[in-house]
């Protein structure tokens, strides 16, 4: 096709994704009160906690929400507080697997926070339940993170309007907070007390094993920084932070990981709290002769991701080309278009993609005067949209694709130059063009498959021919 056409998006894994929280950021703030522990170097137990759920009320300021499509290749989005309050949020490259409308909204109050400095700021991100594949950053600035005398600032998250508070490790530098996120829901951060920190960690135990593991990796890494503040640093630190990643590896991502495997629906999510473990692990794991002493569960956990990729996900780009013609009373009107699209067969037998256009031929006239529309090619298209569905043969295995393909009406002008033999030369009016739409169309699931069509129609005088061709093929997955 010889055609300019804006680069294509490259879609990446599945974007069903369950509400479950990865282990966040692997840095801490110092205590800003020293003697905040009466025992530094006492560790949290390795035992299995009761579980006994924080949750509090969540109301957000609607009216400050700001949303935007955040793509594979990543970028940024910020909202700001009534208060003002700034929030960013970073994605990089990987960490979402399909475009995304992301939106925040601040935080206005949390009622039955147990933390006596109050809330400092937070904020509400949606869509609830999104995981990530690498980690967005999220950055609070306010003059409020910097905790008053006999405070610390803390980072929490919680699910839906307030679910299952748990604490999430956090830096505050110059007036803001920072802090890694894997999993949408909310995040806020409040000043507390040593001893409202150590109820949230000892008494306030999530039901949920990440938001633990999260918790936990707080409280290892809050007292190992006091400790390291006071000048008695925790000879047995490492050793005990290894113990620790252990027990959270065998309990709740090994087990997980042949489920991955079996279960597209539930891959997502699983990869997802392994790939967050993987992170803490590579960053907080002992190096020996073999290098990180995790190597080889964090190998298993990469492996497991590229089959599940290969298994679950498949990427495809096509190239097509739409034609119609219309006559009535002699006049003859023709429109062609060549486009390019990409699209992903999801394991829960969704299509979802997009694509870029260009129109080609634009005419129109009859026996006694022709038009033509030079500017067409120059015609500015948003993107186009593919949605359809996977239908399998009689094994289960992808057999059609059945896609519908909506070319959008141009956003610019341009217009049609007339030339009769007596009359002369003219212009139309300028005007948008109303694009195309290809409904239901099927083409094999298969690399390499073409598929075409043509339909006649005649209404009321007008006669006219529709025609449309598409070739796909398979991507590799990245």
């Amino acid at each position: 096709m010889v055609i300019s056409l804006k680069k294509l998006v490259t879609l990446l894994l599945v974007a069903t994704l369950t509400a479950c929280t990865a282990p966040s950021s692997l840095t801490s703030s110092p205590p800003t009160t020293p003697g905040m522990l009466s025992s530094p170097t006492a560790m949290p137990s390795t035992a299995t906690p009761i579980p006994n759920p924080l949750n509090v009320q969540v109301a957000v300021d609607e009216s400050l929400a700001v949303s935007a499509v955040i793509s594979t290749a990543g970028g940024t989005l910020a909202a700001q507080a009534a208060d003002g309050t700034r929030f960013t949020l970073v994605f990089p490259k990987g960490a979402l697997q399909s475009d995304e409308t992301i939106t925040l909204k601040p935080i206005a109050g949390v009622d039955g926070l147990p933390f006596s400095g109050g809330l400092v700021a937070g904020v509400q991100m949606e869509p609830e339940g999104l995981r990530l594949f690498q980690p967005a950053t999220l950055s609070i600035e306010s003059p409020k993170t910097v905790a008053s005398e006999g405070y610390e600032t803390v980072a929490f998250g919680y699910h839906e309007d307030g679910q299952g508070v748990y604490l999430n490790p956090s830096t505050v530098e110059n007036g803001i907070l920072t802090l890694e996120v894997w999993h949408f829901s909310g995040v806020g951060a409040a000043q507390a007390t040593p001893d409202e920190i150590q109820t949230q960690q000892q008494q306030n135990v999530p039901s949920n094993a990440e938001d633990a593991f999260t918790q936990n990796v707080q409280e290892y890494l809050g007292i190992q920084r006091q400790a390291e503040f006071i000048g008695k640093p925790d000879p047995n630190f490492k050793d005990r932070i290894s113990e620790f990643l252990r027990q959270a590896y065998d309990s709740f991502i090994a087990p997980q990981l042949p489920i991955a495997l079996e279960d597209c629906d539930k891959a997502p999510a699983i990869i997802s709290k392994a790939l967050g473990w993987a992170r803490q692990a590579s960053l907080l794991g002992q190096t020996n002769e073999n290098g990180n002493e995790f190597k080889a569960e964090i190998d298993k956990i990469i492996q497991t991701y590229e089959q599940v990729k290969e298994k679950c996900v498949q990427n495809y780009v096509g190239e097509g080309k739409y034609r119609i013609s219309g006559e009535q009373s002699g006049l003859e009107v023709i429109s062609g278009y060549e486009f390019l699209i990409t699209f992903r067969a999801n394991a829960n037998g969704t299509i979802v993609g997009e694509g870029v256009m260009q129109k080609v031929e634009a005419s129109m006239g009859s026996k006694d005067f022709q038009c033509t529309d030079p500017e067409a090619s120059a015609l500015v298209f948003p993107a186009m949209r593919i949605t359809g569905k996977v239908i399998p043969d009689a094994t289960g295995q992808p057999a059609t694709f059945k896609l519908t393909i909506v070319g959008p009406a141009s956003t610019s002008t341009s217009e049609y130059t007339c030339v009769h033999p007596i009359a002369g030369t003219w212009a139309l009016g300028a005007a948008q063009d109303q694009g195309f739409f290809l409904n239901e169309i099927e083409i094999a699931a298969k690399d390499g498959a073409q598929a075409h069509g043509e339909e006649s129609t005649a209404m009321q005088g007008v006669t006219g021919v529709t025609t449309w061709e598409l070739e796909i093929h398979k991507q590799a997955n990245p």
